[in-house]
């Protein structure tokens, strides 16, 4: 039987990573003969004369583990790391030295105090560096609600901006429901045709602008597990984008038909969500999972014809090897499912490519009513404050789920560092590879 070339190499990719896995020290567990085993840490070296001084008999030697094969190979895979962590170190002293981390720790503490909650990152894929603050209120006006109005802004002009309100029904705050409202600034989305099969040669930009309106009943039916019933109503309008070193969409896809692309939409969505989250800490997770499942019905109000459900489902899992090393792996699905004659905005079909799915292509780089995503990382602590990362990315687009094959994937790789504290991910960097070249991302913020 032939296998074809791309699948092969995926194939490849997953064994590669999955032997780096196996080569680390956890899966190394089997113990040398006696007669074969070097001194590990310290020798005791004897001299010739039993007559000689305790000083000289009782020598010590450090004797370093020598390792040969995928282990050796491991072990190389750490030194630049380990390079880099050694001037990060430096850093972390002076630092210390300095009480940087003291002052900006006070400085947080006051702002929360006060009701004000910085935000770094967070906007989505192709935003840029975005900053802004949540003003909160606790008890708002005497009562046991909570008021958020966030407000952020990025280099790359995008804006977002809202206002909700926590409402618990009852004692135990088991049960909430929260009214919000959302207005979103996206001035430069790419856009490079829909369907697996788009080119990166098609690249286009346009500006989305989105309000929504909503409300969400949402209930705790265990400390892991909670259910949430949303109803909102939305509005979308597409213009031209604000990136001049790339075509507008309406001039790049002038002869083709982009639902959406001309006339926007006025949805009213329902829906609801189930959510099962058992890791051991959702800042940064070394051990157990997260699933979740949304199902939402959307038709257009406006006068076009949308009307569709969506599906989306995403699990991660995260599988402890030791102290030092996590294997964590991501699923997800989106399936849009079009009534009879009817579509559904472009600008809501599913997407892949970018930081948070397919890290060795543009963000946006395929669009098409259905997406399926499979991403596995090998994470290894090289110091006390940071991880370094091997990834593989598998995904594809589809018109149909029944278009899907296995000859369809699209394959990045590539290696990352995350930044953290004991509580959360600080600042994640990735360098991804694909066949349509290597990309760079850094971000503040994960979904994986």
């Amino acid at each position: 039987m032939t296998t074809h070339p791309c699948v092969a190499g995926r194939l490849l990719g997953f064994a590669l990573l999955g032997a780096v896995v196996f080569a680390s020290p956890v899966f190394s567990q089997t113990p040398e003969p006696a007669t074969a085993r070097p001194p590990v840490e310290n020798s005791v070296v004897q001299s010739g004369s039993d007559q000689a001084p305790e000083s000289e008999r009782r020598r010590i030697v450090r004797q370093p583990i020598k390792r040969t094969g995928l282990l050796a190979v491991a072990d190389g895979l750490k030194y630049p790391f380990h390079q880099f962590g050694r001037a990060f170190e430096m850093g972390l002293v002076k630092v210390e030295r300095d009480h940087a981390l003291e002052r900006v720790g006070d400085l947080q503490q006051r702002l929360l105090a006060k009701g004000y909650q910085p935000l770094v990152g967070g906007m989505g894929p192709g935003a840029g560096f975005a900053f802004g603050v949540t003003v909160f209120r606790e008890n708002f006006r005497g009562t046991s609600a909570r008021l958020d109005l966030p407000l952020q802004y990025s280099t790359n002009g995008y804006v977002s901006l809202g206002a909700s309100l926590a409402i618990p029904l009852g004692h135990d705050k088991g049960l909430v429901v929260k009214p919000d409202v959302e207005f979103q600034r996206r001035p430069q989305e790419d856009f490079f045709g829909l369907g697996p099969g788009s080119s990166q040669d098609d690249r286009s930009n346009f500006s989305l602008r989105q309000t929504k309106v909503g409300v969400t009943l949402s209930a705790r039916l265990s400390e892991r597990l909670r259910i949430g019933l949303p109803l909102g109503v939305s509005t979308a309008t597409v213009s031209r984008g604000t990136d001049n070193l790339f075509p507008d969409l309406q001039t790049r896809f002038a002869d083709v038909a982009i639902p959406g692309a001309r006339t926007g939409a006025d949805l009213v969505s329902v829906g609801t969500f189930l959510e099962w989250d058992f890791r051991n800490n959702p800042g940064n997770p070394t051990a157990g999972g997260r699933w979740r499942l949304d199902v939402a019905h959307s038709r257009d109000v406006g006068g076009q014809d949308f009307r569709f459900m969506r599906y989306a489902v995403e699990a991660t899992h995260y599988l402890p090897l030791d102290d030092e090393h996590v294997l964590a792996a991501r699923v997800l699905g989106v399936f849009n499912d079009e009534a009879a004659g009817a579509g559904v905005p472009f600008f809501l079909k599913a997407t892949l490519g970018g930081k948070e799915t397919m890290r060795g292509f543009r963000e946006f780089r395929f669009y098409d009513d259905n997406a399926v995503l499979v991403s596995l990382e090998y994470r290894w602590r090289i110091w006390e404050f940071a991880d370094a990362v091997l990834f593989v990315d598998e995904g594809q687009v589809a018109p149909e789920p029944r278009d899907f094959y296995l000859g369809g994937f699209r394959s990045s790789q590539g290696a990352g560092l995350r930044f953290k504290s004991d509580q959360a991910q600080i600042l994640r960097v990735d360098i991804g590879r694909s066949r349509e070249g290597r990309r760079l991302y850094i971000s503040f913020a994960s979904r994986f």
